[in-house]
């Protein structure tokens, strides 16, 4: 079944290279602005690029890459994902670019009380055995960014794991 995120398609061993998190007043609401925070861990694996996209770009499959996720469903472009007894999220599929091999989601539903949140994951070639993992993350208000950078690191540990 085609969904309607993905974009045509063409016929490890994990280091931490750089964890930022920053913040910048880009979001006018209407009625206040509020302070957006950007987290950024990128990380490279010793895995090819192709075999850690198919991992990601299985978006039905996330929780087979990340650990700590429940029961996940996809219905259209809508990802559901357990957290367990903190609840569950609701995510935008925004994109699933096979040539980039980037997917994009948003978050529009969680226990976090996010009034924003998009994030996207790359996956790019170092070699044919090692990848490199960027996972930027957008988030308002900026005083979430604390409640979302300890799962966002935990999920990144799981990636590393599950590549090892």
């Amino acid at each position: 079944m085609a969904h309607p995120w993905h974009s045509p398609a063409k016929a490890g061993h994990a280091t931490v290279v750089q964890t930022t998190t920053t913040t910048s007043p880009v979001i006018d609401t209407g009625s206040q602005e509020t302070t957006m925070a950007t987290l950024v861990r990128e990380f490279t694996l010793t895995a090819p690029a192709q075999q850690v996209w198919d991992a990601v770009a299985d978006v039905g499959g996330v929780n087979r890459l990340i650990d700590f996720l429940g029961e996940v469903t996809v219905d259209g472009d809508i990802r559901s994902c357990q957290l367990g007894d903190a609840g569950a999220l609701r995510e935008l599929i925004v994109s699933v670019d096979h040539d980039l091999r980037r997917l994009a989601y948003s978050i529009q539903a969680s226990p976090f009380g996010f009034t924003h949140h998009h994030a996207s994951m790359q996956v790019t070639p170092v070699d044919d055995a090692t990848s490199r993992f960027t996972w930027i993350t957008d988030v308002a208000p900026d005083t979430l960014a604390g409640a979302v950078t300890e799962p966002v690191d935990t999920a990144v540990d799981s990636i590393k794991r599950h590549f090892a």
